[in-house]
């Protein structure tokens, strides 16, 4: 799955949302998208190389894609 394809629907549904109080539901969702074990404090990474920063701490997501265009998949 593309990370890139799916976090602007994600972030656009979580936008307006108490990110603490939907922290277990989104931790949920990311833990089956994101590669597995490769979770470093609020980031989430995905196969394409984009990356998701969740910090509930202060209401913040912040989507990136990808700097090193190897990892990104063929058209």
């Amino acid at each position: 799955m593309k990370g890139v394809l799916w976090q602007r629907p994600f972030l656009k549904t979580f936008a307006y949302e108490d990110l603490e109080e939907q922290q277990r539901v989104m931790n949920r969702i990311l833990g089956k998208l994101s590669i597995q074990g490769l979770q470093f404090g609020n980031d989430y990474y995905f196969v394409d190389g984009s990356r998701l920063n969740i910090d509930p701490a202060v209401d913040s997501m912040l989507a990136t894609k990808s700097s090193n265009t190897n990892l990104r998949p063929g058209l």
